[in-house]
C-alpha cells in the first residue's frame, strides 16, 4: 500500500487484530482514537491514521487468504485420505498460488 515492507506471518496478523481490538474498545470507552501504532519489517512501531492502517490490514488479508485457502484444502484432502500412501500423495505447494 505504501512501498513499505510488512510482516504478513501468523503472528502478524495477529497482533494487527490485537491491534485493531484495542482501537475498538478505546472506540468503545468514547476515546475516539485516530491512530494505530504499527511497524514496517525491521523498524519500531509508530503511530499511523486508522484508514491507513485498515487499508493495510485488509491489503495483507487479500494477499495472504490464498495460502489460507490452499493450507485448508490440503489439510481437508489429508483428513479425507484413506490411507497413508493417500496422505504422502498430497502436493503440499505454495508456488503457484496467485
Amino acid at each position: 500500500t505504501d512501498g513499505n515492507y510488512y510482516g504478513v506471518e501468523e503472528t502478524d496478523r495477529n497482533e494487527m487484530a490485537q491491534q485493531f481490538l484495542s482501537y475498538q474498545m478505546k472506540q468503545a470507552a468514547g476515546l475516539n482514537p485516530t491512530t494505530i501504532e504499527w511497524h514496517t519489517k525491521k523498524k519500531a512501531c509508530k503511530e499511523m491514521p486508522a484508514e491507513e492502517f485498515m487499508a493495510l490490514a485488509s491489503a495483507i488479508g487479500q494477499y495472504t487468504l490464498p495460502f489460507y485457502n490452499t493450507m485448508q484444502s490440503r489439510k481437508e484432502q489429508i483428513f479425507d485420505a484413506i490411507d497413508k500412501e493417500s496422505v504422502f500423495a498430497t502436493e503440499i505447494t505454495y508456488n503457484n498460488i496467485t
